[in-house]
């Protein structure tokens, strides 16, 4: 595995119940910019977390989540990418790097479906056979699926 280095994208949008932090701001164990600072003890939904630049270490460095603005996700039992835009560049889709990292995922066979934050819609890229439609409830399903396993992931 590899180190997050500076980058705490996912540390600022995911809701953690452990800390009381809310989706979209920082987690108050982050130093944004430097990293968790309970790493090792840290909550089990954040363990769970599968960031794929972390997990795959042939994604070059250039595409880490804070250089990218969208940390990208593949939740347990989905087969959906999920993609979670840096609130600070929610255009960061629009980059070719971003394109590029999508278009990549969806050869993949992941459909790709890119979060901008509370309020705004969401960006869906589908493939064949793939409408917005099955690609959201297939979220859902997989979303209500996972939390019935005693493993924690949310």
């Amino acid at each position: 595995m590899r180190d997050c280095g500076g980058c705490t994208l996912c540390c600022r949008y995911m809701k953690v119940p452990e800390t009381n932090s809310p989706e979209y701001e920082y987690c108050g164990h982050c130093t944004p910019g430097v990293g968790c600072q309970v790493w090792e003890v840290r909550p089990d939904i954040c363990r769970s977390f599968g960031c794929l630049w972390y997990n795959q270490e042939q994604i070059p460095e250039s595409l880490r989540p804070d250089k990218l603005g969208i940390c990208f996700e593949l939740p347990p039992l989905s087969r959906v990418m999920c993609g979670y835009l840096s609130p600070d560049r929610p255009d960061a889709w629009k980059t070719r790097k971003a394109r590029t990292m999508i278009y990549k995922i969806m050869q993949a066979g992941h459909p790709v479906v890119l979060t901008r934050g509370p309020g705004t819609a969401n960006i869906i890229f589908a493939i064949e056979g793939w409408e917005a439609t099955t690609i959201m409830n297939e979220l859902y399903i997989s979303h209500n699926k996972c939390r019935t396993i005693e493993n924690g992931c949310s």
